[in-house]
Order: C-alpha cells, then sequence, then structure tokens
C-alpha cells in the first residue's frame, strides 16, 4: 500500500513538474517568438523590433497572446515529462540487470516521450513522430550527459545516483542551466533538416503533382537545387530561441520534481 502510494505521488510530482517547466519555457520563449516574427514581417533587425516593442507597448507587449500556449505547453509538458519519467521507470529494471545500458535506456525513454506528446499535440504524422522522436532522445540524453560531465569538471569524480535513470545528484543550478541550453541546441540541430522536410511538404498542399514525393525525396531535392545550407536555413534563429528555452524548461522540472518528491512522500 505504501509503495502504491509512493507511486501515486511520484506520478503526481512528475505531472506538476511538468506542467511547471512547460509554462516556465513559454515565458521565456514568447518574448523571443514575438521578436522573431515582427522581424520576418516588419523586416527589422532583432535589436530593432525589441526596441520598438519596448517603446510602443511596454514589457506587456513581449507577452502578447502568450494565454493560449502558456496552456497548450503546460499540457504538453506534463505529458511529455510524465511519459519521460514513465519510461525511464519502466526500463530501469532491465538497467539494474545489466540487460540494458543506461544511456540507451534514456534514449528509449526520451523517444517514447516524443512519440507520445506527437500523437497527443498533432493529428498523426510519420514524419512529425520522427521529428519528435529523435529530437526528445537526443534532447534529455544530451543534458544527463551534460550535466554529469560539468559535475565532472567541477568536482574531478563521477557523479553519483542513487539509482540507474535517477538525475546526478549534487548538480548546481548554473551547470543544469548550462546543460539545459547545450541539450536545447544538440536536439534541434539534429533534427532541423526534418523540420525542414516537413514545412516544406506541408507548404506544398494538395498542388498536383506534387513537388516533393516524400522526406527523402524532398531533401535530395532541396540540397541538389540550393545547396546542403538549405537543410539548416534559419537554425541561427530557432537556437537563439531553443537554448534560453531549454536552459529554463530542463531545470525546473528537475527542481520542481525534487522538491515535490521530497515533501509528496512525507507520512
Amino acid at each position: 500500500m505504501a509503495s502504491q502510494a509512493t507511486s501515486s505521488s511520484t506520478r503526481l510530482a512528475d505531472g506538476i513538474a511538468g506542467l511547471v517547466a512547460g509554462s516556465a519555457g513559454v515565458l521565456m520563449g514568447h518574448p523571443i517568438d514575438t521578436v522573431r516574427v515582427r522581424v520576418i514581417v516588419g523586416g527589422k533587425s532583432p535589436l530593432e523590433a525589441a526596441s520598438w516593442a519596448l517603446r510602443t507597448q511596454g514589457l506587456k507587449g513581449f507577452y502578447r497572446g502568450v494565454i493560449p500556449p502558456l496552456v497548450t505547453n503546460g499540457i504538453v509538458g506534463t505529458t511529455v515529462f510524465s511519459a519521460l519519467e514513465a519510461g525511464k521507470r519502466f526500463l530501469r529494471p532491465h538497467v539494474e540487470a545489466g540487460a540494458l545500458d543506461e544511456r540507451a535506456a534514456l534514449a528509449m525513454a526520451g523517444a517514447f516521450a516524443g512519440a507520445v506528446v506527437s500523437l497527443v499535440s498533432t493529428p498523426p504524422q510519420v514524419l512529425k513522430l520522427l521529428c519528435e522522436s529523435v529530437g526528445r532522445m537526443t534532447y534529455y540524453l544530451t543534458y544527463e550527459t551534460a550535466k554529469g560531465a560539468l559535475m565532472r569538471l567541477r568536482t574531478g569524480s563521477e557523479p553519483l545516483r542513487a539509482r540507474p535513470l535517477d538525475p546526478v545528484a549534487g548538480v548546481s543550478l548554473p551547470e543544469r542551466m548550462l546543460a539545459g541550453a547545450c541539450a536545447g541546441c544538440v536536439g534541434w540541430t539534429v533534427t532541423f533538416p526534418f523540420d525542414v522536410a516537413r514545412n516544406r511538404l506541408v507548404s506544398q498542399g494538395d498542388a498536383l503533382p506534387p513537388r516533393y514525393r516524400g522526406v527523402l525525396h524532398c531533401l535530395l531535392t532541396s540540397v541538389r537545387e540550393e545547396g546542403p545550407r538549405v537543410l539548416f536555413r534559419g537554425l541561427g534563429v530557432t537556437l537563439l530561441r531553443a537554448g534560453p528555452v531549454a536552459m529554463t524548461v530542463l531545470p525546473t522540472f528537475d527542481l520542481v520534481r525534487e522538491f515535490l518528491a521530497a515533501h509528496l512522500e512525507q507520512p
């Protein structure tokens, strides 16, 4: 009975921490999105767009229209982090038994979380499923690996975990934030070509005959006609958002979950 209550409290902590983390990511990323849209639409530089918004509308101008994404991303955060932690709990016995490498298990849990959030947040699409699965797998694996590496640099010793797949203990907030920024940038860099292909396939609509016959044809045609750089066009702007958002979301989830787990499991 006690273990069942602990399991329920752990799942509750996962869900609440995911909700808070998803919402925190929106509060960090929305001003950047606001500036990015004004750069695209108005042809201004990022600094000019930010200065104009601040001068004409004040700080509230950066958060205009924030409520809908705040709600949806909170729900997505709950979904994806709950799925991630559920995947880790499912795979932990296999890691403890030596049947599965810990990093492979974390990658699998991340891919599972990406698949779940892809199916929940959008109509089922194979390419979207691939982007989310590969992206989340890279994202979480990079985060945990970077946290351990940064702690080793600081302490000179191997990081400690209570159990396999548990978060690294004793990581400072700056280390978590730097690891999160690395994870966001690496995750987006890995999946960006697929995102380019997805956007091009969507933008061609129902035109007959279709310009692109599928993902591979789209990628090969784009590279042949525009060069390999086309696969990463716009990546710089994307990373300017991805880094700050990930350095907010991932440490927020860690810290809120640790706090809730400690208090919810108290008798």
